[in-house]
């Protein structure tokens, strides 16, 4: 099988406080992984910098064979996070928020895939409504589709 993610000794020091000290780790294609540990562990920081959103201070990682010191945008378009925050932007409808993404993204069919991931997480309907009238659900399902 191949290697879905892999680390090698990643590090990450905030103003020389050790966040992650030297993380390594294999996770496979198709594999199901939970990532624990207590408040301050450094979970939502190894998220941050597998997801390209915080530079590791040392080490290398790859996701899905791209490797991280290289094109970080090819990185990112490979990669979908969905955090406790949604991280949408509330004045736009569902509609904008996923073209938007598409866009930043490089997506080359993100009118297409936007119609297909609203109809898929039941949002279609609700389309061209401000995103800061759906429920909390509605906008984790929103998420879920910008992630997917």
């Amino acid at each position: 099988m191949t290697a879905a993610i892999e680390a090698r000794a990643v590090s990450k020091h905030y103003s020389r406080v050790p966040v992650l000290e030297r993380v390594s780790f294999v996770i496979e294609e198709g594999a199901k992984v939970a990532l624990t540990g207590a408040n301050g562990a450094g979970k939502s920081t190894l998220l941050s910098v597998l997801s390209t959103l915080a530079l590791a201070s040392s080490g290398t990682f790859q996701v899905g064979g791209i490797e991280a010191d290289g094109d970080s945008a090819a990185l990112r378009r490979r990669i979908g996070v969905l955090a406790h925050s949604p991280m949408l932007y509330e004045e736009m409808t569902p509609l904008e928020n996923l073209r938007f993404f598409a866009k930043l993204y490089g997506v080359t069919d993100g009118p297409e895939r936007a119609r297909m991931l609203l109809e898929r997480v039941g949002l279609w309907r609700r389309r061209d409504e401000a995103t800061h009238v759906l429920s909390r659900g509605m906008h984790q399902r929103l998420a879920l589709a910008r992630a997917w």
